[in-house]
């Protein structure tokens, strides 16, 4: 592995009116919850696979393989409509919006497709099972608190993207940049 790495992970990325729908979902809880750590709701996403510390050679390969899938699946409809966390429902580090696919092509088949072809290009990538979401905020210890109620409309939207992003990870909460983007 080069020196010159970055953590780098892909994901759906969200339209402009998603992340508004979504800055006004935090900008109420963040009051009601003001010591978690609040994800700058611009750099929201939707993740897909975690591949770790990568540089120039991995990066090219991402590319190569994210090219050969891009524009084969269309766009994707899902809706959000409850607040979920990782770890026990009632004992939870991370607070996030469970978000359920409602129509296109299968993101499942998507993903799967995905790590399939980067697995073949020989890159090493985090293969958890795919728990579709987007993260919202996250606890420096597990939180005492129960999740939130919802105090959100559902709401639908239409993924037409993804790309390869790279994380910084800081005391604040991760800085997310925008390496590439790709058609679904």
């Amino acid at each position: 592995m080069e020196i010159n790495a970055d953590r780098l992970f892909a994901a759906f990325l969200l339209s402009p009116q998603t992340i508004s729908w979504i800055a006004e979902i935090i900008g109420r809880q963040r009051l009601i919850f003001p010591d978690w750590r609040w994800i700058d709701p611009g750099t929201a996403h939707l993740t897909l696979i975690f591949f770790g510390l990568a540089g120039e050679p991995e990066r090219e390969e991402i590319g190569k393989v994210f090219n050969s899938i891009s524009g084969k699946y269309g766009p994707m409809t899902f809706s959000a409509d409850e607040f979920g966390g990782f770890s026990a429902k009632n004992n939870f580090r991370v607070l996030f919006l469970s978000v359920r696919q409602i129509s296109g092509k299968s993101a499942l088949d998507f993903q799967l497709a995905m790590e399939e072809k980067l697995s073949r290009a020989g890159l090493n990538i985090d293969k958890r099972i795919w728990h579709p979401h987007i993260t919202l905020a996250r606890a420096d210890r597990r939180s005492e608190e129960i999740l939130p109620k919802n105090d959100f409309s559902p709401a639908e939207f239409t993924l037409r993207e993804f790309g390869l992003l790279s994380s910084q990870p800081n005391k604040a909460g991760a800085v997310y940049k925008l390496r590439e983007k790709y058609v679904l």
